[in-house]
């Protein structure tokens, strides 16, 4: 009989410790994975282009593309579109919806705040 108790007993020592070390992998892997959802979300903060159009477009009426994808089909001088920044070489086209005149602006890799200006026209 004392056999048979000093075996339950180390059975149920190694079940508690074995129980202790699957707690703490799973606790280990819910905190790693919060912290790496915390990071995505400001990842994705970080790759935000907002588009203001100025005051260069007074009085027309603006197509936004950016790359193959329509932005806005009639944005107005004061307007700010947001969009995610969708590849490494980005052009942004705005076209004026009266005459077609396509202006193409690159978009470098920074994102943030970028103000949409006509060019200057060579005289």
């Amino acid at each position: 009989m004392r056999k048979a108790k000093n075996a339950n007993k180390s059975f149920l020592a190694g079940t508690a410790v074995l129980f202790v070390g699957v707690f703490a992998v799973v606790l280990l892997f819910l905190f790693w994975s919060y912290d790496l959802l915390g990071n995505r979300e400001e990842r994705i903060r970080q790759d935000v282009y907002q588009f203001v159009v100025t005051d260069d477009f007074r009085g027309q009426e603006l197509s936004v593309w950016l790359n193959d994808s329509l932005i806005a089909s009639h944005a107005h001088a004061g307007d700010t579109l947001t969009h995610a920044r969708l590849a490494e070489e980005t052009t942004l086209l705005l076209v004026d919806n009266a005459t077609d005149h396509v202006t193409l602006i690159p978009v470098s890799a920074r994102s943030g705040l970028i103000p949409l200006r006509s060019p200057k026209e060579a005289e």
